[in-house]
């Protein structure tokens, strides 16, 4: 049996954007996990950067935190841009997701498993 994808999602907090996404993605067939850049150490994201297949970051700017050996991993793919939802699973937030993953899927998985 393959091994799915392990695609981790990154934000500020690891609490809304990153969130909302991986819970998203898994419909996929993918491993997910969310990640904040700012409340976990510069250890912890390399971890996790060296778990992933696949970073997706909610801002361009938090490449900048993922380290060096890692950044070909990321993509900037469903970036969201700055926090203002402020709740995991906020229906504008999901609806910005849903069409950002209707327009371009993640590779090479194809169609989201039925809800």
């Amino acid at each position: 049996m393959a091994s799915k994808p392990r695609w981790l999602c990154v934000c500020d907090s690891g609490s809304v954007r990153s969130v909302t996404l991986a819970r998203m993605l898994k419909k996929y067939g993918a491993e997910t996990l969310p990640v904040g850049i700012k409340d976990n150490s510069s250890q912890t994201v390399e971890v996790l950067s060296s778990w992933a297949d696949r970073i997706y970051v909610a801002e361009e700017r938090m490449a900048d935190y993922i380290p060096a050996e890692y950044r070909h991993k990321v993509s900037i793919r469903y970036i969201c841009g700055p926090d203002f939802w402020y709740t995991p699973g906020h229906p504008d937030l999901v609806t910005l997701y849903r069409e950002k993953l209707e327009h371009s899927p993640p590779a090479p998985l194809g169609e989201p498993k039925a809800e």
